[in-house]
């Protein structure tokens, strides 16, 4: 009787722990959902300028935030209530009490209601988190895709497209949306990664139209333009420190435990004291080295770009030698034969 309680107390016990370990697994994944990314915007990308209402993406982190950026206006300028429409949804829209601020998401659009300041030391901002739009698969060109804002990852590039507002998006906004009167955004500030390169887009641009102004941090570009769709910036950033150490260390890692066992390989069973400790460092070994293989190829096709066709060669070369080695030892073994 007694063992059986304490068989029952002790699947209990299990029971209660994997519950309270469920429990806390959800709050954690729970509390890591209602992050307010907003309050990461990088306030040091906006500097004063002749503009007086800019619209900052920052692109810095690969989860981009925004802010509209309201400087003081002209001298004699109006400083009743604006309204800012943009057109796209956002989240975690942040106050501002210097602005007066109130916001909000009303179908595919943003509005900012503010006071402008009277005057002030630097631009107010209210940042948001924008939502982005999938690209759908199978649409080439930006003059097809039918959301309004998008951010593309592919390996170490990335592309933002902004796409400038149409008759056609106004449409799908609500009557009150259409009917406000606003204020209009002059730029769109865009903030790039620090050592990140321009990746062409089309006839060796790599941001699509050209920038109006440029800061120590950003680059402004024009928030309409008859020309084009879209506002369309390209990019690469650098691999991170994990990704280079592992494809710099992976290799050699690979290289470390291949010709070894190479070299058991083709010492036979017959020619060693403990054929079966031989076996098992053969398949240890081999699981190894494709474990080792499975995470540089993953890396590599997840960087991509010039650090991809390096590990490539770096791995060939690796090959060719342990080829090489090989070859040595078989003929070997066959002349000891």
């Amino acid at each position: 009787m007694s063992r059986r309680g304490g068989e029952v107390g002790s699947n209990f016990g299990r029971r209660t722990v994997r519950v309270l370990m469920t429990a806390a697994l959800i709050s954690l994944n729970a509390g890591c959902g209602r992050r307010d990314r907003a309050s990461e915007f990088n306030p040091s990308l906006v500097e004063r300028t002749k503009f007086r209402l800019v619209l900052y993406f920052d692109l810095t982190r690969d989860s981009p935030t925004a802010a509209l950026a309201v400087d003081s206006p002209d001298e004699g300028a109006s400083t009743n209530t604006q309204t800012v429409v943009l057109p796209f949804q956002s989240e975690n829209i942040g106050g501002n009490v210097n602005l007066l601020a109130t916001s909000g998401s009303y179908g595919r659009s943003t509005i900012i209601s503010y006071v402008p300041p009277r005057s002030s030391s630097a631009p107010e901002l209210v940042a948001m988190t924008p939502i982005f739009d999938p690209i759908p698969d199978g649409i080439a060109g930006t003059a097809r895709l039918p959301g309004r804002l998008y951010f593309v990852q592919q390996g170490l590039e990335r592309r933002f497209i902004f796409r400038y507002p149409t008759v056609a998006m106004a449409s799908d906004d609500t009557d009150r949306v259409r009917t406000l009167a606003t204020a209009d955004v002059e730029a769109i500030g865009i903030g790039l990664p620090e050592n990140s390169t321009g990746r062409e887009i089309r006839q060796g641009r790599t941001a699509i139209p050209d920038q109006l102004v440029e800061t120590r941090f950003a680059r402004l570009y024009p928030a309409s333009d008859g020309s084009v769709e879209s506002l369309e910036v390209a990019y690469v950033v650098p691999p991170t420190r994990g990704q280079t150490l592992i494809l710099e260390y992976g290799l050699k890692l690979l290289s470390t435990v291949l010709i070894p066992l190479i070299g058991l390989w083709f010492l036979g069973a017959e020619d060693t004291l403990r054929p079966r400790s031989r076996k098992g460092l053969l398949w240890g070994g081999g699981a190894v080295q494709a474990i080792i293989l499975v995470i540089i190829g993953w890396v590599a096709f997840t960087v991509q770009g010039n650090a991809q066709v390096t590990t490539s060669l770096d791995l060939a070369v690796l090959m060719i030698g342990a080829a090489l080695a090989a070859a040595v030892l078989w003929i070997k073994r066959k002349r000891d034969g």
